[in-house]
């Protein structure tokens, strides 16, 4: 590990080498996974709205049918794209897992309960607490990517 690696997984905490491996895994994957749905949700809002604001402007120009239907077509594909991704949504998502596990490491680094105990078993506790976080999180993810189709929705190739 880096030591700007190291700087950036201590979180401002007085001993981060005692919080265990698999709750700093945990919180740098849920950060790296917030920081990229945050920035594809912008770039597609972004690049959108610039290929939306161009049809009118190619018709201002007398821009030939088949152009503004391809700019017009580019647009409704990057909708498209946006929404079946759902960046926003799995960015809120990532966000608060990443605020929840940022709470019990301050409660874990000021020994408040339920971390007062013994080192051992205050690693314990957090490893399981966040790892119950997480695997709530999941199982959330699971049932939202379940429900986006009605049972009846066509998917995959030839239906």
């Amino acid at each position: 590990m880096t030591e700007q690696q190291e700087q950036e997984d201590s979180w401002g905490l007085e001993h981060p080498e005692q919080v265990p491996r698999a709750v700093r895994g945990h919180l740098r994957f849920h950060q790296e996974t917030a920081a990229h749905d945050l920035t594809m949700s912008r770039l597609l809002e972004i690049v959108t709205l610039v290929v939306s604001a161009a049809v009118p402007v190619a018709a201002a120009f007398h821009a030939p049918a088949g152009v503004l239907a391809l700019i017009g077509a580019t647009a409704t594909v990057l909708v498209s794209v946006n929404a079946r991704g759902r960046y926003r949504e799995n960015w809120l998502r990532h966000n608060q897992v990443v605020l929840a596990i940022q709470h019990h490491l301050v409660r874990f680094d000021y020994r408040l309960p339920p971390y007062n105990g013994t080192d051992g078993d205050r690693q314990a506790t957090l490893a399981v607490t966040v790892e119950d976080l997480v695997q709530a999180e999941a199982a959330g993810w699971a049932e939202q990517q379940r429900t986006a189709l009605p049972p009846d929705a066509a998917v995959g190739p030839g239906r």
